[in-house]
């Protein structure tokens, strides 16, 4: 027996205990997010930080237009935006955008949330938005979650996304820099 081989199982990061992520409180969630039951609920999950994880004011920008759109007369939509603060003012500086994007009222901050809230957000929503723009991606943990809750996801076609998220599971949003600042400036 001396000369037997001696196994070990690493632990391997990056998984996902699907169990963790369903059965969570649809209408319960919503509800204590003040957020109809018949509305349209985008969904991010990322720390708060705009330097190494995710510039969220474009998001805002394309709720701002999905809320003045057809759609929003058919079903409301929300964005509910929850994470990690990360000692930024980014929860403080979303609000601020969202009020000078008149969405004061559609926007729902999660900030430092209980691990075990996760499961009753993925519920509350019906889509999950990962526009991540940081090379630092390069897997998308959270939008693999989403999955696991069954969410269809829209994730923007950078680093690890493009490895995770194909046509069968989502849509991702091509990626591209421009120095168009126009709608910067009309704020």
């Amino acid at each position: 027996h001396d000369n037997l081989p001696t196994w070990s199982f690493p632990l391997v990061p990056l998984g996902v205990n699907v169990d963790a992520n369903v059965g969570g409180d649809r209408l319960t969630t919503r509800r204590s997010l003040n957020i109809p039951d018949d509305a349209t609920v985008l969904l991010s999950i990322a720390r708060f930080t705009e330097y190494d994880k995710v510039d969220l004011f474009p998001l805002l920008q394309v709720v701002s237009q999905l809320v003045r759109s057809d759609l929003d007369r058919r079903s409301p939509i929300y964005i509910v935006l929850a994470g990690a603060r990360q000692g930024t003012k980014t929860p403080e500086m979303l609000e601020l955008w969202a009020k000078v994007l008149g969405i004061t009222d559609r926007l729902r901050l999660r900030v430092d949330f209980a691990d075990g809230d996760k499961k009753d957000l993925f519920a509350a929503a019906d889509i999950f938005v990962s526009p991540v723009d940081n090379v630092q991606e390069t897997f998308g943990q959270s939008v693999v979650e989403a999955m696991a809750a069954g969410l269809p996801v829209v994730v923007s076609d950078f680093d690890g996304y493009k490895d995770t998220v194909d046509d069968a599971v989502g849509y991702r949003v091509t990626t591209r820099f421009t120095m168009n600042f126009d709608e910067l400036s009309e704020l």
